[in-house]
C-alpha cells in the first residue's frame, strides 16, 4: 500500500466525522459529556490545582497529598461494587456526578478565606473540598467503566478510547491558551476562584447531556449478598488473564501520575517558568497527544493493547529521560517543550491502549467486580506514587533523580508487555504491520514512526491488509 501525503484539514476533519459514526451514537452522546467533563477536571483538579494550592503558599509536601487523593479515594470503588448492581450504572454515575460538582464548589471561596484566616485555613478548604469531590467521583465512577463496556463494540474500544482521549486533550488546548490569556505572569487568586467557578458549571451541564445515554440500567442478575459480592472481586484477581495485566498497567499508572506532579513543579519550582507559560507548555503536549492518539487506538485495535503498550510506555520512558538531564537557565525551555510534548503523547497512548485492554479483558457476568477492582488498584498506585514525587522534592529537590526513576520504570513497563498475550492476537501465525516478536526492539521503534510521522493515515493491521 502506497501511503498519502500529509492529510489536508479537510480529510482530517472528514475522518474524525467518520470516526464518531463507528463508535456509534450511545459513544457518541457519552463523548459529549466527557468534554464538559473534562472542562470541568482541568478547572478544579487538574494541573490548575496544583498552581493554585502554591499560589495560597501551601507546600510541595501538601501539593503531592491533594495530587493522592484522586487515585487513593478509588478504594472506595470497592465498597460501592453492591451499590451498583442494585441501581445500575446510570443511576449512580448521574447522581454521584451531580453531588461531587456541588461539594467542590465552596472551593470558589479560597481568596476569601486566605484573605480572612491564612493559607492554612485556605488548605485546609481545599483539602476537604477535593476530598469530598474525590470520594463521590470513586464511588459513582464505578458506573462508569460498566457502562462504557456495555455501549462500546469489543472492535472499536481502541476507536473510542482515541476519540475520548482526543477530546480531552482538545480541551486541555483550550483550556491552557484560555489560561495563559486570562492569568498572564503573575496570577492573582481570584482569577483561580473564577477558573473554579467555570469548573463547577461545567460539571453540572455535563449532567445533562450524561442523562441522554442509553443503557446503563441494573443488571438482571445481581449478587444475592455483600459477601458474594466481594468473592466476586476477589474471584476477579485469580484470573489469568486479567491479574498480570493489572499488575503492568498499575506500574503505569503509578508513573502516570507522579510525572504530572513533577513536571509541573519540576518547572514552576527547579526551572522557575511562570504558571501561565506552564499551562501553555503542558497545552502544546495536548495538541501533540490529540493529533497522534487514533494512530495508538488503530495500533491496538490491531495489534493488541499489550504490544501498544509496550511502544508508549517506552516513548514515556525516553521522554522522563530527557526531562532529567534539563538543568535551570535560559535555555531550559528549549528542552522542557519537546520532553514534554512526547511524555504527553507516550502517556496517552499508554492510557488508551490500557484501557482498551482492560475492557477486553472483561468477564460481562462479573462486569462491576472487574471495574472495581481495576479502579482500586491501578488508582492506589498512581495515589502511592503522588505522593512520593511531593514527599522527595519537598525534603530534597529530587527533580532529575525522581524523572530518572520514573523513566527506568517505563522501560521496565515497556519489556513486560511485550510478553503479555491477548486472546484475538497471535504473532506466530500472522505477520502484521509494525511488530515482529523476533524483532521487538526494531518493532516499537516502527510503531513510534507510525504514530509520530504524520504521513500516517492508513490503518496498521496484518500485512496483507495494512502498511508494509
Amino acid at each position: 500500500m502506497t501511503l498519502n501525503p500529509i492529510p489536508s484539514l479537510v480529510s482530517r476533519a472528514a475522518h474524525v466525522r467518520q470516526s464518531f459514526r463507528d463508535v456509534g451514537p450511545a459513544s457518541v452522546r457519552f463523548l459529549t459529556f466527557i468534554g464538559f467533563n473534562v472542562l470541568s477536571w482541568q478547572a478544579l483538579v487538574g494541573g490548575v490545582l496544583t498552581l493554585h494550592a502554591r499560589a495560597l503558599g501551601i507546600d510541595a509536601g501538601m501539593v503531592g497529598i491533594l495530587s493522592s487523593l484522586l487515585p487513593f479515594s478509588m478504594v472506595a470503588a470497592l465498597l460501592a461494587k453492591p451499590m451498583a448492581e442494585r441501581v445500575g450504572s446510570k443511576r449512580l454515575l448521574t447522581s454521584g456526578w451531580t453531588l461531587r460538582n456541588l461539594l467542590i464548589a465552596p472551593m470558589i471561596l479560597t481568596p476569601w478565606v486566605y484573605a480572612r484566616w491564612g493559607t492554612h485555613a485556605a488548605a485546609m478548604l481545599i483539602l476537604v473540598s477535593v476530598s469530598l469531590f474525590c470520594l463521590l467521583r470513586a464511588v459513582s465512577g464505578l458506573g462508569w467503566g460498566s457502562w462504557l463496556h456495555e455501549i462500546v463494540a469489543d472492535d472499536r474500544r481502541g476507536l473510542y478510547y482515541s476519540l475520548e482521549f482526543g477530546i480531552t486533550r482538545v480541551v486541555g488546548v483550550v483550556f491552557a491558551l484560555f489560561f495563559f490569556c486570562f492569568f498572564g505572569a503573575n496570577p492573582a487568586l481570584w482569577k483561580f476562584s473564577v477558573v473554579s467557578a467555570v469548573g463547577v458549571a461545567a460539571g453540572l451541564a455535563s449532567i445533562v447531556f450524561l442523562r441522554r445515554v442509553p443503557g446503563g440500567l441494573p443488571p438482571a442478575r445481581t449478587t444475592a449478598s455483600v459477601a458474594a459480592s466481594y468473592r466476586e472481586m476477589l474471584h476477579t484477581v485469580r484470573d489469568r488473564d486479567f491479574s498480570p495485566f493489572l499488575a503492568v498497567a498499575s506500574l503505569g499508572t503509578f508513573v502516570n501520575f507522579g510525572q504530572m506532579v513533577l513536571v509541573m513543579l519540576f518547572m514552576r519550582d527547579h526551572l522557575h517558568i511562570t504558571p501561565s507559560v506552564i499551562l501553555l507548555v503542558t497545552g502544546m503536549g495536548n495538541v501533540a497527544a490529540a493529533m497522534t492518539i487514533q494512530r495508538w487506538g488503530r495500533i491496538a485495535d490491531s495489534h493488541g493493547s499489550p504490544v501498544t503498550m509496550a511502544a508508549s510506555a517506552a516513548l514515556a520512558g525516553l521522554a522522563l529521560a530527557v526531562l532529567a538531564t534539563i538543568t535551570p537557565g535560559p535555555h531550559a525551555l528549549r528542552w522542557v517543550l519537546p520532553a514534554v510534548v512526547l511524555l504527553g503523547i507516550g502517556v496517552d497512548g499508554f492510557v488508551v491502549s490500557a484501557n482498551r485492554g482492560f475492557l477486553h479483558r472483561i468477564n460481562p457476568a462479573a462486569r462491576h467486580a472487574y471495574v472495581a477492582v481495576w479502579s482500586a488498584v491501578t488508582s492506589v498506585a498512581g495515589g502511592l506514587s503522588s505522593i512520593a514525587a511531593g514527599f522527595f522534592i519537598r525534603h530534597g529537590s529530587f527533580y532529575w533523580e525522581i524523572a530518572a526513576g520514573y523513566g527506568a520504570i517505563m522501560l521496565a513497563v515497556s519489556f513486560c508487555c511485550v510478553r503479555l498475550k491477548e486472546s484475538n492476537i497471535d504473532f506466530s501465525k500472522e505477520e502484521y504491520d509494525l511488530f515482529d516478536p523476533d524483532r521487538p526492539v526494531i518493532s516499537l521503534l516502527r510503531m513510534w514512526s507510525y504514530v509520530l510521522n504524520p504521513a500516517q493515515s492508513g490503518p496498521a493491521g496484518k500485512k496483507q491488509n495494512g502498511l508494509h
